[in-house]
């Protein structure tokens, strides 16, 4: 346990020095965008999975780094964490967000918590994010399949949208 949490320190202070050092070389946020908006997930706690232990804590450690050095408003942070993060509430706030974005905008959408796959009949996976009342053994209609999260690009009119995924079978988001 202790060997994880060091290696997603490091591995969390190496990704946070790349971005500040990039962002001390760039522009500021507002001269690129209108409006920054973020959509936060972490799940330590699950009704049907096992517990996680710092999901919940990277998604704050997110959210205070995107407000105190990359300019975004509290207002257009929403943060979900653990009983809050149900898949009707996910997807409710990727809509309601991606409905407010404009052109200039700038959309993100961090996740912290559980994935998983299921073989499909062409013999390769379909991945998903477990949400907090998420059961893998019924994910079709508990869970968030990547393609729809991948799809929310056709809802958003936001200049970017970053997608950070922090879960187990997150990289099937590429496939």
């Amino acid at each position: 346990m202790i060997r994880r949490q060091t290696i997603l320190n490091y591995t969390m202070y190496k990704f946070l020095s790349i971005i500040l050092f990039a962002y001390g070389l760039s522009v500021t946020a507002e001269d690129i965008y209108d409006n920054q908006w973020a959509l936060i997930i972490g799940i330590n706690e699950y009704k049907n999975e096992r517990k996680l232990d710092y999901a919940a804590q990277d998604a704050d450690a997110i959210r205070n780094l995107l407000v105190i050095h990359f300019g975004y408003s509290e207002k257009n942070i929403t943060l979900l964490k653990n009983d809050e993060a149900t898949l009707q509430n996910i997807k409710t706030h990727l809509g309601r967000i991606a409905n407010k974005t404009k052109k200039n905008d700038a959309f993100l959408v961090f996740y912290a918590g559980h994935g998983i796959t299921k073989p499909t009949q062409e013999g390769g996976e379909m991945g998903y994010l477990l949400p907090a009342d998420g059961d893998k053994e019924n994910a079709y209609a508990t869970c968030l399949p990547m393609n729809e999260l991948k799809s929310i690009g056709s809802i958003a009119n936001a200049k970017h949208l970053l997608f950070l995924m922090d879960a187990c079978y997150g990289g099937l988001m590429a496939v």
